[in-house]
């Protein structure tokens, strides 16, 4: 069965880290969906740089945080 992240999701949103990066989040309804989404590496750097068109060199960080149900992803700011 396929899922459109803006159905699993409560949040996907971007806020600004500062003049130089932007953070993504994406924080999902369910434990059991965010589980599986992370165990797949669905949303990877690879993917992430894909769908926003940026060099993979560009991500500072992709972390899963558990406890929020949520995986967030760091860029380089494109315009600082």
């Amino acid at each position: 069965m396929k899922y459109r992240l803006k159905d699993v999701a409560s949040v996907i949103r971007s806020k600004n880290s500062g003049p130089y990066e932007l953070t993504f989040d994406v924080i999902f309804k369910e434990f059991q969906i965010y589980e599986k989404v992370k165990t797949a590496e669905i949303i990877n750097k690879n993917s992430f740089s894909s769908m926003y068109n940026i060099p993979e060199s560009d991500i500072i960080s992709l972390v899963c945080f558990d406890p929020a149900k949520a995986i967030k992803v760091t860029i380089i700011r494109p315009i600082p």
